[in-house]
């Protein structure tokens, strides 16, 4: 199993991969744009979308651009 953390800020969301052990796989900072949410989608099919779990913290207007991508 995999955890996704995301923090959504105002022009740009931090991410934490880890693995059910509690071990950092990756993190970073991406732009909240087409470019960020691309390079992001890149690092999440690395791993099997079915053994995903993803807890996003968002206020709720900036939260909308990155639910557009994922959705």
């Amino acid at each position: 199993m995999y955890f996704v953390g995301i923090d959504i800020s105002k022009n740009s969301f931090h991410y934490y991969v880890s693995n059910s052990d509690r071990t950092k796989i990756v993190s970073g900072k991406l732009k909240q744009n087409m470019s960020g949410f691309t390079t992001f989608d890149k690092i999440l099919k690395k791993f099997n979308k079915r053994k995903i779990i993803i807890g996003i913290f968002s206020i709720h207007y900036l939260y909308q651009e990155f639910n557009e991508f994922i959705a």
